[in-house]
């Protein structure tokens, strides 16, 4: 039967598809949209940190050995199943390119997001103000401030527990479904949490106080003692699986535990105890994080004070709930999901300082990462804040006062949205750091057979570490680049037209004789335009005239200087771009030390500095050159 316009035009506009709805979903979500362009245009397809220990899992994987047990082996103090699960599936339909393991970061993202949403809607109404609400935490959620949570691959450990938990809560809270398909739901979100990070581990006390305090009267309470009886089993079994089945150390990052000893957390945190004014100086940090990282200020020095404030207003909260279960039990469920979900945010920073306070400086509790776990805590004083700002206004009778009160809460509201602002330009120029920095991490791998990087911070992981892994990912194909097997020149492209000198330079070379070494010391500078950035690396070929062609004999490394602390928590695998403020003549300068016996004996030599751009495979020659005579002496010479 043919359909006819008008009937098209109807279901358009129909309840079941609005336009309306749409775009409401699209300008909510758009912060997600925009965080999204910057993933895309700065995500980098090599390991960082711990990822690079994947290669032994991979390697398993590719001779069919992968046990159980290798999916369950603790990380440090994480059972890490399901992230390992993600690099395995990647490896099978991607060739393992990290950046879908960044996609997928960003999808647990979403998820957490579109969670917020559902959840604010059921419990708070489906309200213009709710839309508003649920802007303003897509802003903070989605904020590229948290540039390592998008950027590193294997941060989707990170990211994964907090969507199972806020789903978590939307399951128990789901009304009108039987207890055992509620109890199922919730109770898989906290298993797949709880074995991809350790802060999975609170889905179980979060989701079990929301369903003991839900009053008899909401639907979503039926059933509540079966449960209820059902989680604390389950509970009891994965939890005591978690620490009791093989809890020690099987990777090699591990704070300084060996294989085999006791994880970081079994191992220190009677230490952290002890030092109970550094671990509440620590868990105060990751409190304030969200509240502090809205300024440009250095975020340290008042971070415990923000944290002590964020943890006073949580408890003035749960007393104003508790009132409500008295006056206004409808509240009191209202308002119980976001108190467990604060609950939650509070523990997993507490738990986190104990096992973390001890081995890491304070400075660390407010580096972006844990952005990803407090930023959820101010989520409950806006769902309060609201609850009481809807109970006033309709309880306000004068159309002045009403309007006034629309007024205000849209100022603030429009003043909260206002300062994300500075987050978001200051994250967005960290990720185009975090993307320059990898870039150079990745040229620096390509010659991890050859030589060792200096400075090693580049590789975001230590030299003999990198140097044992990436072998292993190139030999499995998952390597970008792979390595090199040679060490001509001439398999890249390489730039007939020198630098100019205001881009390139080798600006001096000095003879050093130590005890344990004899060469040549060069220093210089590289940079490119368009956007401006150090050279990814520098190469240091030697040629004379029988030698075929160039041959690399070195890679020169930027040479920046040590940043302030808030550099360093925010910029933790790179010295770059900050440099340009504080001392621009060192952030686009190199150095590398050339020993004698690893040139080639002919005299004489020419060295050659090249700027090599990573995502072009292009070398630019600088436009001097080092001749080193027969006897002995260099001079600099101008092409």
């Amino acid at each position: 039967m043919p359909v006819s316009s008008q009937s098209i035009i109807k279901r358009l506009t129909s309840s079941a598809f609005s336009w309306q709805a749409c775009l409401r979903f699209l300008v909510i979500f758009s912060p997600a949209w925009m965080l999204i362009a910057l993933v895309a245009q700065h995500a980098v397809n090599i390991p960082v940190w711990d990822g690079w220990e994947r290669a032994e899992l991979l390697q398993k994987w590719d001779a069919g050995t992968v046990t159980f047990r290798d999916l369950y082996a603790p990380h440090i103090d994480h059972r890490m199943v399901f992230p390992r699960l993600i690099s395995l599936f990647v490896a099978s339909v991607a060739d393992g390119d990290l950046r879908w393991e960044i996609a997928a970061s960003w999808c647990f993202g979403f998820a957490a997001g579109l969670g917020i949403w559902v959840l604010a809607r059921r419990t708070l109404g489906q309200t213009l103000w709710t839309g508003g609400l649920a802007f303003l935490a897509n802003l903070w959620i989605f904020s590229p401030l948290q540039y390592d949570n998008w950027l590193w691959p294997i941060q989707t450990a990170f990211l994964l527990p907090m969507s199972c938990l806020i789903w978590a809560l939307v399951a128990t809270t789901q009304p009108n479904w039987h207890w055992a398909k509620r109890f199922a739901l919730a109770a898989g979100l906290a298993i797949v949490g709880t074995h991809s990070f350790s802060h999975g581990l609170f889905i179980w006390p979060a989701v079990f106080c929301l369903m003991l305090m839900l009053p008899k009267s909401c639907p979503e309470a039926s059933g509540k003692w079966s449960f209820l009886i059902a989680w604390v089993i389950t509970a009891g079994v994965i939890i005591g699986c978690y620490f009791g089945a093989d809890y020690t150390v099987a990777t090699e990052y591990s704070y300084s535990q060996q294989r085999g000893e006791a994880t970081p957390l079994m191992a220190y945190w009677k230490e952290a105890v002890a030092e109970s004014g550094r671990m509440w100086e620590f868990f105060l940090g990751i409190l304030g994080g969200p509240m502090v990282r809205q300024f440009s200020g250095d975020p340290l020095p008042p971070s415990k004070l923000a944290g002590l404030i964020s943890l006073l207003a949580y408890t003035a909260c749960g007393i104003w709930a508790l009132w409500q279960a008295k006056t206004n039990p409808k509240n009191w469920a209202r308002v119980l999901p976001w108190l467990a979900l604060g609950g939650a945010v509070i523990a997993i920073a507490l738990g986190a300082s104990v096992g973390r306070s001890a081995i890491l400086a304070g400075a660390r509790a407010s580096v972006p990462r844990f952005l990803s776990i407090s930023l959820y805590l101010p989520f409950t004083y806006l769902a309060v804040v609201l609850l009481c700002w809807e109970k006033q206004r309709r309880s306000e009778k004068s159309p002045i006062w009403n309007r006034r009160l629309a007024t205000g809460g849209t100022a603030i509201l429009g003043g909260l949205i206002a300062l994300q602002c500075q987050p978001w330009l200051y994250g967005a120029r960290l990720m185009e750091i975090w993307h320059i920095s990898r870039l150079q991490g990745q040229a620096h791998v390509m010659f991890i057979e050859h030589f060792e990087p200096e400075p090693s911070r580049i590789l975001a992981y230590s030299y003999p570490e990198v140097k044992r892994y990436a072998p292993i990912l190139n030999r499995l194909g998952y390597l970008d680049p792979p390595l090199v097997k040679t060490l001509a020149l001439d398999q890249f492209t390489v730039s007939e037209k020198p630098l100019p000198v205001s881009k390139g330079l080798l600006e001096s070379a000095e003879r050093v004789t130590s005890d344990d070494f004899d060469g040549w010391l060069l220093k210089g500078l590289a940079i490119f335009r368009e956007p401006s950035r150090p050279a990814d690396v520098v190469l240091l070929t030697a040629e004379s005239a029988e030698s075929p062609g160039p041959m690399i004999v070195g890679t020169g490394a930027i040479d920046g200087t040590l940043l302030p602390t808030r550099y360093r928590i925010d910029l933790q695998f790179s010295a770059m771009w900050e440099l340009l403020e504080r001392d621009p003549g060192t952030w686009m300068r190199w150095r590398e030390r050339l020993a004698l016996n690893a040139l080639p004996p002919e005299r004489p030599l020419t060295i050659r500095a090249w700027a090599f751009d990573m995502q072009k495979r292009k070398a630019y020659p600088l436009p001097q050159r080092l001749i080193l005579k027969a006897d002995g002496a260099g001079v600099l010479e101008k092409d």
